[in-house]
């Protein structure tokens, strides 16, 4: 990014769970003048807004996710999400690009060509924040009053559970939750101070 966007800056907000991850991210971000200049490290804060406010882009280079709350909370300030792909999450819809997993220079190409349109950049930003409605207390009430009536009484009166996905997209949607699973797995697997909470 920064050959296009010198004066771009990535902001890591919060701490690893680990001292050696860390203190290895600090070490590559001062590999280089240039990286020196952009990355900054806010460590663990409890007023995130600032940094929503003052933010661009929500990068989420996430392997596998559930209900990512920082996603939220980046649409409730009208900020897009250029993330890795996660085609099963609902969340991830509407104001978000995804690229391939593990693709970081497909991300920074995303984030560049954002950059140079302003006005992509802000309607985007605006997808997002308006497609938290469907996430609202509201909303999210009445579905769970429409899956009770449709358990009770089998009849779906609102279509909302009819099965329109075809066969095709089933088995592929069902392929890449079960190779995201197994990478978060693995993930967890090779977390010390995980194993040591599930021990």
């Amino acid at each position: 990014i920064l050959p296009e966007h010198p004066d771009a800056k990535l902001l890591m907000i919060g701490r690893p769970d680990t001292e050696g991850f860390d203190a290895e991210l600090h070490r590559y971000a001062e590999s280089s003048e240039a990286l020196k200049k952009a990355v900054i490290f806010t460590g663990y804060t409890t007023d995130v807004a600032q940094y929503y406010r003052q933010g661009a882009i929500l990068l989420m280079p996430s392997a596998f996710e559930g209900y990512p709350m920082t996603l939220m909370e980046a649409k409730a300030y009208a900020r897009p999400c250029v993330m890795f792909a996660m085609p099963y999450l609902e969340a991830a819809k509407h104001g978000c690009i995804q690229v391939p997993q593990g693709d970081e220079k497909a991300m920074a190409r995303a984030v560049c060509r954002l950059f140079d349109d302003p006005e992509r950049l802000y309607a985007l930003g605006s997808e997002a924040k308006d497609s938290l409605a469907e996430f609202s207390q509201e909303r999210v009430k009445q579905l769970w009053t429409e899956l009770f009536a449709y358990l009770e009484t089998g009849e779906d009166k609102t279509g909302l559970f009819a099965d329109t996905m075809s066969a095709e997209d089933k088995v592929r949607h069902f392929e890449i939750m079960e190779k995201e699973c197994a990478v978060a797995h693995q993930i967890c697997m090779n977390h010390a101070s995980y194993l040591e909470r599930m021990s």
